[in-house]
């Protein structure tokens, strides 16, 4: 939570330009010791993203480039983007709240409420509006 609370703190109220300025001395709420906690069950999108040049991702994160370019296999990024418009339409089917989140937001929201998973699977919204990016 105090991950969560220090991203919020450097992000908050900022537009998605300022926020990729703010991308390297805020780490992503996952990382203990410069690795994925959350491994086995990352969101879709990092399942999506790899580098194959490790040097080459550095640099580019380091950059404070909005539009970080790394190197990877096309295939994966169109499987993901196949998969992520699947999942979205079933749960558009069954009614549940799929607009994109901020995870940081939505992390301190589940954190703080355990229900949340719960409703969500009812069809309700999980997050009020609000907890979407600007």
């Amino acid at each position: 939570m105090d991950r969560i609370e220090k991203t919020l703190e450097r992000t908050e109220a900022k537009s998605l330009e300022e926020r990729a300025l703010t991308r390297l001395p805020t780490p992503c709420i996952f990382l203990a010791k410069e690795r994925c906690s959350v491994y086995p069950v990352r969101p879709f999108v990092c399942q999506a993203l790899h580098s194959l040049n490790g040097d080459a991702c550095r640099k580019a994160l380091e950059s404070n480039s909005r539009l970080v370019e790394i190197e990877g296999y096309a295939h994966r990024y169109d499987i993901f983007m196949t998969v992520k418009a699947g999942v979205e339409q079933v749960c558009k089917d069954r009614g549940c709240q799929v607009d994109t989140l901020l995870m940081a937001r939505a992390m301190k929201r589940c954190l703080e409420d355990p229900s949340l998973g719960q409703a969500w699977m009812k069809g309700r919204g999980a997050v009020p509006a609000g907890f979407v990016p600007a």
